[in-house]
């Protein structure tokens, strides 16, 4: 009886490995994965999936209406790059898209979510180190960009931020092009206008800082940035002019950082960025009805790093951080997820097929010995 059962589980299992993509072999010692030999023991690296090349100066945001992070372009160590990926958190799944018409390779621009499901992208510096002054529109539906025609434009420019309200309307700030700027664009995208707006007194001419939208309310909030002086530590609101938030505790002066705002809980989240020497690794939370900062206390945090790029997934209530450069120059390819309720960060590690070795016993044996367990 006993050999008999331990022989329909060896049949099992055999069979099942007759199926797996990847080629599995025990001979004494050593065994061989996609033809490649190693010792038992010996650290097997994952097989490669499917995500973004670690990159600076990329640009994400939430789809709402399909419930999608879309990332767009940034700098990779071999240059400037224009693809469109889409990330699900619920299935942690990244997926490269294909659209047949794109913006060109850049870094620096700005994208937001707009009206009816679009993702509306103005700005950035291309390959031939020109700025772009072009708007364009991303359709996940269809997969594919359009490129628009307004009649008037913001001046060509790169480290601007932009975001909508609550009323739909599309606000951009800031920039850099020789020198720092400080204009406030609004954007129709029903009608293709863009509309510089007249609101001094405002934040200083700078770049590299950072807007989220105010729930409710058509208004938009300000955090940091860099102007002529250095790094910024402002807090500001917009609704129909601009006014400063006088706050006491408040995250230190940065820019290149990354905000969103969380729509569930009415809370402004930002995470790193630089002050010109050190990169940061902490955690803030603005909430308006005491306009105050708090500093959070995750026990486990991306490691510190600027001009990485987040986005709300508010199906999901988490925030969704993806890349950056830490002081070394070293570029990030990581995934992480914030929970805002628990306070906790979350490395989002792609899903891949593994092998688990045992220094003693074949593969083999160490796979069959669960299922064998008093008969072997």
């Amino acid at each position: 009886m006993k050999i008999k059962i331990i022989s329909i589980l060896i049949i099992l299992l055999l069979s099942v490995f007759s199926f797996l993509p990847v080629a599995v072999g025990v001979f004494e010692n050593k065994c061989s994965i996609a033809n490649k030999e190693i010792e038992l023991g010996e650290l097997i690296e994952p097989i490669p999936v499917n995500i973004p090349s670690a990159r600076r100066f990329h640009s994400m945001v939430c789809d709402e209406a399909h419930d999608k992070i879309i990332l767009f372009g940034g700098a990779t160590e071999k240059g400037l790059v224009d693809d469109t990926w889409s990330y699900d958190l619920r299935d942690n799944k990244w997926t490269k898209m294909n659209p047949s018409t794109k913006p060109s390779p850049r870094m620096g621009h700005a994208m937001t979510y707009g009206r009816g499901g679009k993702v509306v992208l103005f700005g950035g510096m291309r390959t031939n180190l020109s700025l772009s002054d072009e708007t364009w529109v991303y359709d996940y539906a269809i997969d594919d960009w359009i490129r628009m025609n307004p009649s008037t434009s913001p001046s060509a420019r790169m480290y601007h931020d932009m975001t909508y309200d609550d009323c739909g309307e599309i606000i951009l700030f800031g920039g850099f092009n020789i020198k720092y700027n400080d204009e406030t664009w609004e954007y129709d995208l029903e009608n293709d206008e863009w509309t510089k707006m007249n609101s001094p007194p405002n934040p200083s001419a700078r770049s590299g800082h950072k807007m989220c939208d105010i729930p409710r309310l058509p208004g938009i909030l300000l955090f940091g940035g860099k102007d002529e002086y250095g790094a910024d530590d402002e807090t500001w609101g917009f609704t129909d002019d601009w006014g400063r938030f006088d706050v006491s505790i408040k995250p230190s002066t940065r820019y290149y950082h990354a905000m969103v705002m969380n729509t569930q809980h009415s809370h402004w989240i930002l995470f790193g960025g630089t002050d010109g020497i050190i990169y940061l690794d902490d955690t803030w939370v603005f909430t308006t009805p005491f306009k105050n900062w708090t500093k959070m206390n995750p026990s486990i945090r991306p490691p510190p790093r600027a001009q990485h790029a987040m986005a709300y997934d508010e199906e999901n209530d988490k925030v969704v951080l993806f890349g950056g450069i830490d002081s070394n120059g070293d570029y990030f390819s990581d995934t992480w997820i914030y929970d805002l309720e628990s306070d906790t960060w979350q490395i989002m590690k792609p899903k891949s097929m593994s092998i688990i070795k045992l220094d003693t016993h074949p593969v083999m044996f160490s796979l069959l010995k669960p299922l064998l367990g008093q008969y072997i």
